[in-house]
Protein backbone atom coordinates (compact mmCIF):
# COMPACT_ATOMS: atom_id res chain seq x y z
CA UNK A 1 0.00 0.00 0.00
CA UNK A 2 1.45 3.65 -0.78
CA UNK A 3 2.34 5.37 2.32
CA UNK A 4 1.89 9.15 3.50
CA UNK A 5 4.27 8.83 6.65
CA UNK A 6 5.16 12.03 8.20
CA UNK A 7 3.12 14.04 5.75
CA UNK A 8 0.65 16.54 6.60
CA UNK A 9 -3.00 16.21 4.92
CA UNK A 10 -5.86 18.84 5.06
CA UNK A 11 -9.25 17.26 4.21
CA UNK A 12 -11.78 20.14 3.07
CA UNK A 13 -14.99 18.13 3.61
CA UNK A 14 -14.02 15.80 5.83
CA UNK A 15 -17.44 14.82 7.64
CA UNK A 16 -18.91 14.03 3.91
CA UNK A 17 -19.25 11.14 2.36
CA UNK A 18 -16.04 10.89 0.42
CA UNK A 19 -13.77 13.42 2.42
CA UNK A 20 -14.53 11.04 5.41
CA UNK A 21 -13.56 7.84 3.26
CA UNK A 22 -10.10 9.72 2.52
CA UNK A 23 -9.51 10.98 6.14
CA UNK A 24 -9.77 7.61 7.58
CA UNK A 25 -7.23 5.95 5.03
CA UNK A 26 -4.73 9.08 4.99
CA UNK A 27 -4.94 8.19 8.71
CA UNK A 28 -4.14 4.99 8.17
CA UNK A 29 -1.29 4.41 6.00
CA UNK A 30 0.36 7.12 7.94
CA UNK A 31 -0.73 10.90 7.41
CA UNK A 32 -0.92 13.94 9.86
CA UNK A 33 -4.77 14.35 9.00
CA UNK A 34 -6.63 17.28 9.58
CA UNK A 35 -10.30 17.23 8.91
CA UNK A 36 -12.23 20.83 7.59
CA UNK A 37 -15.90 20.79 7.43
CA UNK A 38 -19.07 23.52 8.63
CA UNK A 39 -20.04 20.24 10.81
CA UNK A 40 -19.00 20.24 14.66
CA UNK A 41 -17.87 16.72 14.56
CA UNK A 42 -14.55 18.44 12.36
CA UNK A 43 -11.16 18.81 13.61
CA UNK A 44 -11.52 22.24 12.44
CA UNK A 45 -14.20 23.80 11.83
CA UNK A 46 -13.87 26.62 9.14
CA UNK A 47 -15.47 27.40 5.69
CA UNK A 48 -12.89 26.05 3.33
CA UNK A 49 -13.41 29.78 1.55
CA UNK A 50 -11.68 30.67 4.38
CA UNK A 51 -8.34 28.28 4.72
CA UNK A 52 -6.09 31.02 3.06
CA UNK A 53 -6.62 32.74 6.60
CA UNK A 54 -5.88 29.63 8.28
CA UNK A 55 -2.85 27.84 6.71
CA UNK A 56 -0.74 29.72 9.28
CA UNK A 57 -2.01 27.05 11.95
CA UNK A 58 0.08 24.78 10.17
CA UNK A 59 3.74 25.67 11.20
CA UNK A 60 4.86 25.80 7.53
CA UNK A 61 3.85 22.57 6.70
CA UNK A 62 0.89 21.07 4.03
CA UNK A 63 1.45 18.47 2.37
CA UNK A 64 -1.47 17.38 0.61
CA UNK A 65 -4.93 19.40 0.48
CA UNK A 66 -7.73 17.21 -0.71
CA UNK A 67 -11.15 19.12 -1.84
CA UNK A 68 -13.81 17.16 -1.23
CA UNK A 69 -16.31 19.64 -0.75
CA UNK A 70 -19.75 19.05 -1.98
CA UNK A 71 -21.81 22.11 -3.57
CA UNK A 72 -24.71 23.30 -1.10
CA UNK A 73 -24.68 26.80 -2.82
CA UNK A 74 -24.49 26.03 -6.48
CA UNK A 75 -23.11 29.24 -7.56
CA UNK A 76 -20.49 29.91 -4.66
CA UNK A 77 -18.80 26.53 -4.89
CA UNK A 78 -16.72 26.71 -7.79
CA UNK A 79 -15.24 29.69 -6.43
CA UNK A 80 -14.99 28.65 -3.34
CA UNK A 81 -12.84 25.97 -5.42
CA UNK A 82 -10.74 28.66 -7.26
CA UNK A 83 -10.23 30.76 -4.63
CA UNK A 84 -9.23 27.99 -1.18
CA UNK A 85 -6.76 26.20 -4.41
CA UNK A 86 -5.19 29.05 -5.33
CA UNK A 87 -4.37 30.14 -1.64
CA UNK A 88 -3.03 26.24 -0.63
CA UNK A 89 -1.11 26.26 -4.29
CA UNK A 90 0.75 29.74 -3.32
CA UNK A 91 1.72 28.22 0.11
CA UNK A 92 2.67 25.12 -1.34
CA UNK A 93 4.88 26.92 -3.36
CA UNK A 94 6.49 28.91 -0.95
CA UNK A 95 6.83 25.61 0.97
CA UNK A 96 8.85 23.68 -1.63
CA UNK A 97 5.88 21.82 -3.16
CA UNK A 98 2.59 19.83 -2.14
CA UNK A 99 0.05 17.99 -3.60
CA UNK A 100 -3.66 18.99 -4.21
CA UNK A 101 -6.32 16.94 -5.04
CA UNK A 102 -9.80 18.27 -6.37
CA UNK A 103 -12.86 16.19 -6.48
CA UNK A 104 -15.06 16.66 -9.12
CA UNK A 105 -17.56 14.74 -11.23
CA UNK A 106 -18.22 12.83 -14.27
CA UNK A 107 -21.01 15.20 -14.65
CA UNK A 108 -18.44 17.69 -15.34
CA UNK A 109 -16.80 15.19 -18.30
CA UNK A 110 -20.40 13.90 -19.98
CA UNK A 111 -23.68 15.21 -19.75
CA UNK A 112 -26.31 13.29 -17.39
CA UNK A 113 -28.43 10.70 -17.95
CA UNK A 114 -31.29 11.86 -17.24
CA UNK A 115 -33.28 8.59 -17.27
CA UNK A 116 -31.60 6.77 -14.57
CA UNK A 117 -33.73 8.86 -12.34
CA UNK A 118 -36.91 7.86 -13.51
CA UNK A 119 -39.10 6.47 -10.64
CA UNK A 120 -36.41 6.56 -7.92
CA UNK A 121 -36.46 8.51 -4.60
CA UNK A 122 -33.20 9.87 -5.71
CA UNK A 123 -32.94 13.58 -7.40
CA UNK A 124 -31.66 14.32 -10.70
CA UNK A 125 -28.84 16.53 -10.95
CA UNK A 126 -29.48 20.49 -12.23
CA UNK A 127 -27.09 21.94 -14.96
CA UNK A 128 -25.23 23.93 -12.44
CA UNK A 129 -23.64 21.41 -11.07
CA UNK A 130 -22.03 20.04 -14.42
CA UNK A 131 -20.91 23.66 -14.61
CA UNK A 132 -19.32 23.61 -11.71
CA UNK A 133 -17.86 20.31 -11.60
CA UNK A 134 -16.51 20.87 -15.61
CA UNK A 135 -14.76 24.24 -14.04
CA UNK A 136 -13.11 22.56 -11.43
CA UNK A 137 -11.67 19.87 -14.06
CA UNK A 138 -10.44 23.20 -15.89
CA UNK A 139 -8.83 25.26 -13.08
CA UNK A 140 -7.43 22.00 -11.89
CA UNK A 141 -5.13 22.32 -15.33
CA UNK A 142 -4.84 26.14 -14.68
CA UNK A 143 -3.09 25.37 -11.13
CA UNK A 144 -1.03 22.37 -12.46
CA UNK A 145 0.57 24.35 -15.60
CA UNK A 146 0.99 27.74 -13.16
CA UNK A 147 2.31 25.62 -9.70
CA UNK A 148 4.38 23.01 -11.51
CA UNK A 149 7.37 24.51 -11.33
CA UNK A 150 7.24 25.35 -8.11
CA UNK A 151 6.94 21.53 -7.47
CA UNK A 152 3.42 21.72 -6.44
CA UNK A 153 1.23 18.84 -8.57
CA UNK A 154 -2.84 19.61 -8.57
CA UNK A 155 -5.09 16.70 -10.24
CA UNK A 156 -8.90 16.19 -10.52
CA UNK A 157 -10.47 12.70 -9.72
CA UNK A 158 -14.21 12.29 -10.95
CA UNK A 159 -16.06 9.37 -9.22
CA UNK A 160 -18.95 8.08 -10.61
CA UNK A 161 -22.01 7.28 -8.92
CA UNK A 162 -20.63 6.87 -5.01
CA UNK A 163 -23.07 4.08 -3.28
CA UNK A 164 -25.20 6.32 -0.24
CA UNK A 165 -28.17 4.16 0.58
CA UNK A 166 -29.88 4.43 -2.78
CA UNK A 167 -33.26 3.12 -3.67
CA UNK A 168 -32.66 -0.29 -5.43
CA UNK A 169 -34.21 1.40 -8.54
CA UNK A 170 -31.73 4.13 -8.71
CA UNK A 171 -29.22 1.32 -7.68
CA UNK A 172 -30.05 -1.04 -10.54
CA UNK A 173 -30.52 1.66 -13.63
CA UNK A 174 -27.11 3.24 -12.86
CA UNK A 175 -24.97 -0.13 -12.02
CA UNK A 176 -26.62 -1.21 -15.40
CA UNK A 177 -24.84 1.60 -16.96
CA UNK A 178 -21.50 0.98 -16.28
CA UNK A 179 -19.21 -1.94 -17.58
CA UNK A 180 -18.14 -3.25 -13.90
CA UNK A 181 -22.01 -3.10 -13.38
CA UNK A 182 -22.11 -1.57 -9.74
CA UNK A 183 -21.74 2.27 -8.31
CA UNK A 184 -18.85 3.47 -6.32
CA UNK A 185 -17.71 2.68 -2.82
CA UNK A 186 -16.42 5.96 -1.02
CA UNK A 187 -13.45 3.58 -0.32
CA UNK A 188 -13.02 3.39 -4.22
CA UNK A 189 -12.69 7.09 -4.50
CA UNK A 190 -10.38 7.39 -1.60
CA UNK A 191 -7.80 4.91 -2.92
CA UNK A 192 -7.51 7.20 -6.09
CA UNK A 193 -6.69 9.97 -3.43
CA UNK A 194 -4.19 8.11 -1.94
CA UNK A 195 -2.39 7.37 -4.94
CA UNK A 196 -2.50 10.83 -6.52
CA UNK A 197 -1.34 12.01 -2.78
CA UNK A 198 1.45 9.69 -2.84
CA UNK A 199 5.28 9.93 -3.75
CA UNK A 200 4.63 7.12 -6.34
CA UNK A 201 2.69 10.06 -8.40
CA UNK A 202 5.40 12.20 -8.35
CA UNK A 203 5.23 13.03 -12.39
CA UNK A 204 1.64 13.05 -12.86
CA UNK A 205 -0.01 16.62 -12.37
CA UNK A 206 -2.77 18.81 -14.49
CA UNK A 207 -4.65 15.20 -14.78
CA UNK A 208 -8.74 13.80 -14.28
CA UNK A 209 -9.02 11.00 -13.42
CA UNK A 210 -12.37 9.19 -13.85
CA UNK A 211 -12.98 6.84 -10.95
CA UNK A 212 -16.67 5.48 -12.09
CA UNK A 213 -16.58 1.78 -13.24
CA UNK A 214 -16.26 2.37 -16.65
CA UNK A 215 -19.01 4.71 -17.10
CA UNK A 216 -17.29 7.24 -19.66
CA UNK A 217 -15.87 4.09 -21.41
CA UNK A 218 -18.99 3.59 -23.44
Amino acid sequence: MFRLDGKTALIAGSCGLIGKAVYDLFKDVGANVEGIDKAETADLQIDVADIGKELWLFENRVDIFVNATYPSEFFTHLATFMFSGEDVAQYMADMGGGAIINIASIYGMVGPRWDIYLNTKVDPTVPAYSAIKGGIIAHTRALACKYGKNNVRVNAISPGGVWNNHDSMFDHNYSQETPLGRMASPEDIAYACLFLASDEASYITGINLAVDGGWTAW
